[in-house]
């Protein structure tokens, strides 16, 4: 029975993608990738045209994966998420029992801060055939866009989810830790406070990494005066 195989989509560039990602993706009968409800009804996914850019070029004789779009609700509360995920892991069972080859689709890495990897652990309770493939994080793409040394030397490289406090950072940073702040928008004003209260640190704030419309800033005052969207991050040093 194949394997049901967790995607890693990388931060939006279809050009970052691994050989083996694109491999599971144009080897898939059924693709199922998250999307974003909007007011209006329609859906919004990043995945979606990341998957149709790899399946476009070089798709191999044969037909073309189904693909599946389950829009998963951005609330802090998780509860309609999960059921959303129940749902997707229904289906995935069913689709693999079938004969079928699946595919999820992760944006990102899978491995970090990934709310999916979560579906990913209860199938393997289950005894279900699973797989993951490796992906390229957004601040390593981040790095690479703006030329930076991420770490050097003695430096500790430390990722840190929304829910950062402006108080713990100094004494992180005392201690030679590089931080990279990632779900920015949910700790917004915690990391604007530590901001205007050490304007002489090292910045590097990315949004949407590696896309056409990417933006990098390193002057305190003009991050400072942007609202972070979902899509961003914020390096430390």
């Amino acid at each position: 029975m194949n394997p049901i195989c967790f995607v890693s989509l990388g931060p939006g560039d279809p050009d970052l993608l691994t050989l083996k990602a694109c491999r599971a993706l144009r080897q898939a009968d059924i693709i199922m990738l998250p999307a974003t409800g909007r007011p209006d009804g329609a859906q919004t996914s990043r995945a979606l045209t990341i998957t149709k850019h790899i399946l476009s070029s070089d798709q191999p004789d044969g037909a073309a994966p189904d693909i599946r779009l389950y829009a998963l609700p951005m609330k802090a509360d998780r509860t309609a998420a999960r059921a959303v995920y129940e749902r997707m892991k229904a289906d995935a069972r069913r689709w693999q029992a079938e004969g079928k080859r699946v595919a999820i689709g992760v944006e990102g890495d899978i491995s970090i801060y990934a709310s999916v990897h979560y579906l990913l652990d209860e199938l393997a309770a289950e005894g279900i055939a699973t797989e993951q493939t490796e992906g390229i994080p957004s601040f390593i793409a981040g790095a690479a866009a703006a030329r930076l040394s991420l770490i050097s030397g003695q430096e500790r490289l430390l990722v840190v989810p929304g829910n950062l406090r402006a108080a713990e950072v100094e004494p992180l940073l005392e201690s030679r830790h590089v931080l990279v702040v990632m779900k920015l928008s949910q700790c917004e004003a915690e990391v604007k406070a530590f901001m205007r209260a050490h304007p002489g640190r090292e910045y590097h704030y990315f949004e949407n990494i590696s896309l056409p419309e990417a933006c990098h800033l390193t002057d305190c005052e003009a991050i400072l005066g942007r609202r972070f969207p979902y899509f961003s991050q914020l390096l430390i040093k």
